[in-house]
């Protein structure tokens, strides 16, 4: 008889557990799911992340990539272009873009936080 007292707690914190773990994962895929933007293409939707990275950029102007970024994300104070082969920017700002551009002002690496 004491036994089955004993292993009645356990079990309801086990289940309890599980449940709560369950519920993280739904959540945090809600989270993901609500930084993305879903742009139209002709035979499919083509999902764009608020957040960053921008791939999309990489080949682009840079003052066209730079319109897309402010467009899509309201929390960035600053956007540094580099040139492609100098020092990149120094430290990590999670309200900071980082573009490297070739000599020809186009963007050559995916744009990203930091």
């Amino acid at each position: 008889m004491v036994c089955t007292k004993a292993l009645l707690p356990i079990v309801i914190v086990i289940g309890a557990f599980i449940a709560a773990s369950f519920h993280v994962r739904n959540r945090s895929a809600q989270l993901r799911q609500s930084n993305m933007i879903a742009r139209p293409m002709i035979g499919n939707v083509y999902q764009v992340n608020r957040e960053g990275p921008w791939p999309e950029c990489v080949g682009m102007e840079s003052w066209k990539c730079l319109e897309r970024i402010q467009s899509l994300t309201d929390n960035i104070d600053t956007i540094e272009t580099t040139e492609e082969g100098s020092g990149y920017c120094e430290g990590f700002r999670p309200s900071r873009v980082c573009l490297v551009v070739d000599k020809e002002d186009v963007v050559t690496k995916i744009p990203h936080k930091g």
